[in-house]
């Protein structure tokens, strides 16, 4: 990362510098290490009077950042007190929540003994004692702490924690919570600890985050991390984790909270309280008791129900709310004079006046409290043009309190900062909803998602889209993801919704967005619907599609009612007839009140759909049921047209092979492409013979003269079905060979010739077609001669047609008996001869032995023909009565 250059302007009484390639010879506070260590940023201050300078520097054994001027800081002085800071930390500047949630942590029963240490005020002891029932005692030197026992009626010693009071312990708690970075000998002060800790005690510190300083943070923060002439040593999470264990803390557990390190440690292992939910729970209720107990109108009271309206509104607890702002309102009024409801201008000066003087007229954190109020009546659904004048007065109330603060150098106020944020971000989300266009150039600039998500809210609702849009383009996903809160989340989807279906808009883009809506069980039916039916109008099928594939549009519609219900049904009509399933336009359309003309429309193209997807019994149905085919001649336009060429593939395919010539005759007639015609033609000549409809197929004529007009795929088809319509019975079985040849030569893959070849022989052979077999047979030698076992069905097929044709040869009857012996040999390793008991031989193997057995009685060779049979017949089951009759009698 790039350093900064120059000197930077913290606050108005404190500079620094990062530093380059700067070091110097030390010595560690923190892990003793002594040598050359970095040195990251230079700081000047003059703070409460006090000038200083130092250099914030690096330890490269345990990493952690100490100054190099590590003097002792003086806690005891009334500086503080002087300039009514007492007021302000109890009512604003404690951070009571940061010191209160490590302490929900910790599993210690009622009456267990708690200690702190350096808790000035007290509010982290207040907590133990008040929300979780120890017995508790602080020490702290500060004047603050003797305020704080007073106020608090805590038992709260000003003065250190030394050796001398160990005799009091051991402590089953011990909290230190921004303590450490102020000791320039943090690991005396750790072992002090160590003494002072029950065995099975526990230790919580917290302290600010080393590893957190980078030139990356903002001025302030950076300033708030270094406090300079307060903080002097700064540990990462290892150096405060080499530090513990070093003490003798054999437990320890080191958690990074953003700029803030939280540490537990103790001698025994331990267990953490981490439902978060219930830790809140105790916090709140604690903050509720407080204030109830303190004062009226002092600023105890004022601090705790403050808080109490701050964080009950941020974990929406709407009772809460209620209970802390009533009591704001009581204080208020009590010390006041004013109560803070219907409050429109701040008390006259209190924008320059110092902070004693602005506590004695309004409560120091009147700009959270108002804020706080402002979110929980928008979170009550007041609009923000309601809430607005409040806002821009909680922006005043913090700036007054910021310039107070910062008439001493006193720093920002941290939580002050973020809520000034938040506001500003509030008050340009009042514009949007104003619909005023720059507002989002303004939320644009901010860059803040979370922001920018209520903006766009805010300007759909306000019918700004050009605005939104340019928001939603600059800054914004698709979706608002699952970290958005989910009552924004919710919002945001309905608007991206009406943004989406908006003229202009998307309305494929919408379905993601009903789709998240009905995740968080919000009614998505509405936005789904608007979406289907503008795809449709649209002529987006394929995703209007994928939309009906997910959800029923048509209950949707009815769910709906009205016009939409029409509109969503006919477009879904559309849709079937698109991408959909064409069988069901008529039922979309039964009782839907449209143009008779349009309804013969659809009708037309659902018939063609279902014959396009083959499935003709269907859309002789739908053609009956409308009486649709018989009206086709007379009707004009393409749906028609479409329906002529559909109802004579229909005939083609369901064997009205008459009525199909007829109709492509009258396409051919009336201008159709012949040779998209021909092709049809051909392809129901070849779909007949493939289904076995010879009779129908030889009933087409002129299929050879129209093969130059198909394609080649479809030609060799059609000669293909050619051979096997002239192999079967009724065919030329004299013109197959001369098919094969001219299959051949037309190109055919040698796979498909070699199977329609041998499939010929076989058909030819069966039918005793002896010389068209034979012919046949001259081609498929050679493919036989080469075959290998096992064969396939068509090879045996074919080895035992040839060997009945080579039996009607006297002079091929060795050839026969070979043909057989192959088939029977290859037939037998497939299935072999069962050793004990006779095995069930394989199809065609009787056959097989039979026709060698005849050849070699023929051939004189007897002997061999009874030792065949001799071996087989007791081998295989079911031998034919035949062949045993010649072995009994041989």
């Amino acid at each position: 990362m790039n350093l900064p250059s120059g000197r930077l302007r913290l606050t108005s009484q404190c500079d620094a510098a990062w530093l380059t390639d700067a070091a110097a010879g030390a010595t560690c506070p923190n892990c003793g290490y002594q040598g050359r260590v970095a040195e990251l940023i230079d700081v000047d201050y003059d703070l409460l009077g006090t000038t200083g300078h130092y250099r914030l520097r690096l330890c490269p054994q345990c990493t952690v950042r100490f100054t190099s001027a590590l003097g002792t800081v003086d806690y005891e002085g009334d500086e503080l007190v002087e300039i009514g800071w007492p007021a302000y930390y109890a009512q604003m500047g404690a951070g009571i929540w940061p010191i209160s949630d490590p302490l929900t942590r910790i599993a210690k029963p009622a009456g267990a003994k708690s200690l702190e240490i350096g808790g000035a005020y007290g509010f982290g002891l207040d907590f133990c004692v008040n929300a979780k029932g120890w017995r508790g005692v602080g020490y702290d030197p500060s004047p603050l702490a003797g305020i704080g026992a007073r106020e608090l009626g805590l038992d709260i010693r000003q003065g250190y924690f030394t050796e001398d009071t160990l005799a009091d312990g051991p402590w089953d708690v011990i909290i230190s919570t921004e303590v450490i970075e102020h000791l320039n000998e943090p690991p005396a002060f750790l072992r002090l600890m160590r003494r002072a800790i029950a065995d099975d005690g526990i230790l919580l510190l917290t302290t600010p985050n080393a590893d957190w300083i980078t030139p990356a943070l903002s001025n302030g923060e950076l300033y708030a991390l270094l406090a300079p002439g307060a903080h002097v040593v700064l540990q990462s999470p290892q150096s405060l984790r080499m530090a513990l264990e070093a003490a003798g803390f054999a437990h320890v557990v080191v958690r990074a909270e953003e700029s803030a390190l939280v540490a537990y440690a103790s001698p025994s292992p331990f267990t953490l309280e981490e439902d978060f939910a219930s830790r809140r729970r105790v916090y709140r209720q604690y903050l509720r008791t407080r204030a109830a107990a303190s004062g009226r109108g002092s600023d105890l009271q004022l601090g705790f129900a403050g808080r109490a309206l701050f964080d009950s509104v941020n974990d929406q607890d709407q009772d809460g709310a209620w209970t802390a702002w009533n009591v704001l309102n009581d204080a208020s009024a009590a010390r006041y004079g004013y109560r803070l409801e219907g409050l429109e201008a701040l008390p006259p000066g209190a924008q320059a006046e110092s902070l004693e003087g602005l506590a004695a007229k309004m409560p120091v954190g009147l700009g959270m409290i108002l804020f706080s109020r402002a979110m929980q009546r928008l979170a009550a659904g007041e609009c923000r043009q309601a809430v607005r004048p409040m806002l821009a007065l909680a922006e005043q109330a913090i700036e007054a309190l910021q310039s107070a603060l910062d008439q001493r150098s006193l720093g920002r106020d941290r939580l002050s900062v973020s809520i000034a944020a938040v506001v500003r971000t509030e008050l340009l989300l009042c514009d949007a909803e104003a619909g005023k266009p720059e507002a989002a150039e303004a939320l644009l600039a901010l860059g803040d998602k979370m922001a920018g998500w209520r903006g766009f809210v805010a300007l759909v609702n306000a019918e700004a889209y050009a605005a939104a849009a340019r928001l939603h383009a600059g800054l914004l996903s698709a979706l608002p993801d699952a970290a958005t809160p989910a009552g924004l989340r919710r919002d945001a989807l309905l608007s991206l919704a009406n943004f989406h279906l908006a003229p202009g808009g998307d309305a494929a883009l919408a379905l993601p967005v009903a789709d998240a809506l009905a995740a968080l069980g919000a009614a998505a039916d509405e936005v789904r619907l608007g979406s289907f039916v503008r795809l449709v109008n649209g002529g987006r099928y394929e995703e209007a599609l994928a939309l009906a594939t997910r959800h029923d549009v048509v209950a949707m519609a009815a769910r709906t009612g009205g016009e939409a219900a029409r509109d969503a049904r006919l477009a879904r009509a559309v849709l079937d007839l698109a991408v959909g399933d064409p069988a069901e336009v008529p039922g979309r359309l039964e009782g839907l009140e449209i143009d008779p003309a349009r309804r013969q429309v659809l009708l037309l193209g659902a018939f063609t759909g279902l014959v396009n997807d083959a499935r003709h019994d269907e859309a002789d149905v739908l053609a009956g049921a409308h009486d649709l085919l018989a009206r086709l001649d007379g009707q004009s336009g393409q749906a028609a047209a479409d329906a002529r060429w559909a109802a004579m593939l229909l005939d083609l395919q369901q064997g009205r092979t008459q009525a199909a010539v007829t109709r492509i005759l009258a396409l051919e007639k009336a201008g159709g492409d012949k040779a998209l015609l021909a092709g049809f033609y051909v392809d129901g000549f070849v779909r007949l013979v493939n289904e076995g409809r010879y009779d129908a197929a030889r009933a087409m004529d002129d299929v050879e003269h129209r093969l130059p007009l198909c394609r080649e795929a479809l030609r060799q088809d059609a000669l293909a079905a050619l051979v096997m319509l002239d192999a079967q019975p009724g065919g030329l079985g004299g013109r197959v060979a001369e098919r094969l040849g001219a299959l051949a030569a037309a190109g055919v893959p040698e796979a498909r010739l070699t199977e329609l070849t041998l499939a010929a022989l076989s058909v030819l052979g069966n039918r005793g077609e002896g010389e068209a077999a034979r012919q046949v047979l001259k081609l498929a030698e050679p493919l036989l001669a080469t075959a290998r076992p096992p064969f396939e069905p068509p090879v045996r097929d074919a080895l035992f047609a040839a060997g009945v044709l080579h039996m009607q040869e006297k002079a091929e009857w060795p050839r026969g008996a070979a043909a057989f012996a192959r088939l029977r040999d290859s037939l037998m390793k497939e299935h072999p001869p069962g050793e004990d008991e006779p095995a069930p031989p394989a199809p065609l193997f009787w056959p097989a032995l039979r026709g060698e057995v005849v050849i070699l009685q023929k051939l004189k060779r007897g002997e061999e023909a009874v030792g065949l049979l001799q071996a087989y017949l007791p081998a295989y089951q079911d031998a034919p009565e035949d062949l045993r009759v010649q072995v009994e009698g041989g």
